[in-house]
């Protein structure tokens, strides 16, 4: 399983959500599509790697809004379950 798969698999059980809501999960999405993070393995992804892919993102330019969104409160959890093994 990919970092792309695992966040599809997260966003599929988000349900109900409002339409802005919904259309920042896809900006999300369609941005880790483009990223070579998002093809990575997740049981290869060490927290590092995703603080490197978020320091890739503002070096490519993306603003404090956009890289707020793709960290989100739930993705940083996430991550920092996935990093402790959990």
């Amino acid at each position: 399983m990919t970092v792309l798969d695992l966040v599809k698999k997260y966003l599929s059980q988000k349900t109900g959500v409002r339409h802005n809501t919904e259309a920042n999960y896809n900006f999300v999405l369609n941005i880790i599509k483009k990223e070579d993070f998002g093809r990575q393995r997740i049981d290869r992804v060490k927290l590092s790697d995703a603080k490197c892919w978020l320091i890739k993102l503002q070096q490519d330019g993306r603003g404090y809004s956009s890289i707020h969104s793709i960290l989100g409160e739930d993705t940083q959890a996430e991550l920092k379950r996935v990093a402790s093994g959990g």
